[in-house]
């Protein structure tokens, strides 16, 4: 049996190169939102998981348990979670890969045909984002290589 637990949504990012004073007033919020009380509060309001071990042993969490057992579930299903794809334009390249997955299942297209093609569709997505080039080998022009582990054109 293999688990298959979403995670993401609510990510926070801090670009290279930003401007000093906004990196600065970026980190201090980011250390706001993500407090062991503002992430109980956070749980409570929102739906979302408490993403600190620590909210949870809060007053305001172990009452919320105790009155909603279910509310558990998904943070004992964190231990199956996988990262979510750390893309710039996630939602295009989600896409992307849906409609090729389709096209196979489909039987419009093989399986290599259909994942080259997706290949290149994300590598032209993302070369707006990205810095040294790639791709090319597989004649996509200009698309480049994205940085610091992200989805590249190197599939």
């Amino acid at each position: 049996m293999r688990f298959g637990v979403p995670t993401g949504g609510a990510n926070f990012y801090l670009f290279k190169g930003s401007d000093p004073n906004k990196r600065e007033a970026t980190l201090r919020f980011v250390k706001f939102m993500t407090s062991p009380e503002l992430q109980a509060r956070w749980s409570l309001d929102s739906g979302y998981v408490a993403a600190r071990r620590s909210s949870w042993n809060l007053p305001i969490m172990k009452e919320y348990v105790a009155k909603w057992p279910q509310a558990l579930t998904a943070r004992e299903q964190l231990a199956y979670a996988k990262a979510e794809l750390p893309v710039y334009n996630l939602q295009q390249v989600k896409d992307i890969i849906a409609e090729a997955e389709q096209a196979v299942v489909l039987g419009r297209k093989n399986v290599r045909e259909a994942t080259r093609e997706a290949q290149d569709r994300v590598d032209q997505a993302l070369a707006p984002f990205c810095g040294r080039r790639v791709g090319e080998e597989r004649g996509v022009p200009g698309v480049r290589d994205a940085p610091d582990g992200f989805l590249t054109g190197k599939g």
